[in-house]
C-alpha cells in the first residue's frame, strides 16, 4: 500500500506473522520502504491506523537511506581521499585500470561495478599493508598475515595467530576511519582484549583515535552503497 505524507508517495508492505506478540514497523532498506509486522491476532485495520500514526518515522527512516552509485561514465567515486572518474573504455580483453585517478572500466556497462570494485580492492590492498608494517614498527611487533573482508559486522579483528583482518570497504570512508582501524587491530598485537592498557597503545600509535571511532558509527550504511 501507498501512504502520502508531504507530497512523498511512501509504500508499506504488510507481513502477516504467526510469530509476532505486537505490531511494529521495520525499514526495508534494500527496496526503500516500510514493513508493517502484522501479528496474526491483530486485526489489518488495526495495524495500518498505527502505521499512519508512524508515518513521520517511517518518512525520516526511509529518506536517510543513501542513494545506490550509479555506475555509467563520468560518474565520480571518492576512495582513499581522492576522488575518481570512471570511464567506460568498452574493452572486453583488459583489466580495470587507474591512470591520473582515471578508473578505466572494460567490458558491458553490467560488469562495471564488479570491475570497479576488483580495482578499488587491489588498491587499498598496498595501502592497508604499508600502514600496518609502520604501526607495527612502531610498537616492534610482528604479524603473520593480512586479510581484507567485506562484512558489515565489524571492521576488523586480530587473531592469536596474528592474523589482521580489514573490511577493505573503509576506504570509501574518510582515511581517518581506515587508519584508526588498522591502529586498533595492530594494538592488539600486543593486548588481545580491550584493557585500559590496550588504549593506551592505541592512544600511543594513532592519538586521535576517539575521533575516528566516533565517525564509524553508522558508517556502513555509506560504504556498502557501492
Amino acid at each position: 500500500m501507498i501512504f502520502d505524507f508531504e507530497n512523498h508517495k511512501i509504500e508499506v508492505r504488510i507481513e502477516n506473522s504467526v510469530r509476532a506478540k505486537y505490531v511494529r514497523l521495520k525499514i526495508d532498506r534494500k527496496n526503500k520502504c516500510a514493513v508493517l509486522v502484522v501479528p496474526r491476532r491483530v486485526k489489518t485495520e488495526k495495524a495500518i491506523e498505527f502505521a499512519q500514526s508512524k508515518i513521520y518515522w517511517i518518512y525520516s527512516q526511509i529518506s536517510k537511506i543513501p542513494e545506490d552509485f550509479k555506475y555509467c561514465e563520468g560518474a565520480e567515486i571518492s576512495f582513499l581521499g581522492q576522488k575518481y572518474t570512471l570511464h567506460l573504455c568498452g574493452d572486453l580483453y583488459s583489466l580495470p585500470k587507474i591512470e591520473e585517478n582515471i578508473l578505466f572500466i572494460p567490458g558491458k556497462i553490467e560488469f562495471a561495478r564488479v570491475h570497479v570494485l576488483e580495482a578499488l580492492k587491489r588498491l587499498v590492498k598496498p595501502y592497508i599493508v604499508q600502514k600496518i608494517q609502520d604501526f607495527c614498527q612502531e610498537l616492534g611487533v610482528t604479524f603473520s598475515r593480512v586479510r581484507l573482508t567485506e562484512t558489515k559486522s565489524r571492521w576488523g579483528s586480530c587473531s592469536s595467530k596474528k592474523v589482521i583482518s580489514i573490511c577493505w570497504r573503509l576506504g570509501f570512508a574518510d582515511p581517518a576511519c581506515l587508519d584508526y582501524v588498522i591502529a586498533h587491530e595492530v594494538a592488539h598485537l600486543k593486548e588481545l582484549n580491550h584493557s585500559v592498557k590496550f588504549w593506551k597503545i592505541v592512544g600511543q600509535i594513532y592519538p586521535n583515535y576517539l575521533l575516528s571511532e566516533k565517525k564509524l558509527k553508522g558508517l556502513s550504511k555509506e560504504v556498502f552503497r557501492f
